[in-house]
């Protein structure tokens, strides 16, 4: 998932990530090939959180990040990305079916600072599975 973020060129220039040992370990695995090592923060509270609590966090935690990237938990992602979304756009339907373990969504905010960020106020541009990318 790490090679595909950086051949996509969507390699983030912040990342939050939980303290939890499993989600430091995945963020290890998936940047050790980056170039750039972006600016990380580990954050426990990612760690069983509402999706209201996840937009607070990246609202006072993403600072001047283009790209912020989040390294957390389920069904807590999960349910982040469908707050930031349209629940009904079609895009959305396959992350309401199966958001496994790995998964990467790729949202576009029309907001001018992290501190804008509420729900709907986001597009789903992609989302990948691990088992896509064999």
């Amino acid at each position: 998932m790490g090679h595909w973020l950086s051949s996509e060129d969507k390699t983030p220039d912040r990342i939050l990530c939980s303290t939890a040992k499993r989600a430091r370990q995945t963020l290890k695995l998936a940047s050790e090939l980056w170039p750039n090592q972006p600016t990380t923060r580990f954050i426990k509270d990612l760690y069983l959180s509402s999706a209201d609590e996840l937009i607070t966090q990246i609202a006072t935690q993403g600072k001047n990040a283009n790209r912020l990237m989040v390294v957390g938990h389920n069904p807590d992602l999960q349910d982040l990305t469908l707050e930031l979304v349209n629940r009904k756009a079609r895009e959305t339907r396959e992350i309401i079916g199966k958001y496994p373990t790995g998964a990467i969504a790729v949202l576009t905010c029309d907001i001018e600072n992290w501190s804008d960020l509420a729900r709907n106020c986001a597009r789903l541009n992609t989302f990948i599975r691990p088992r896509a990318l064999g």
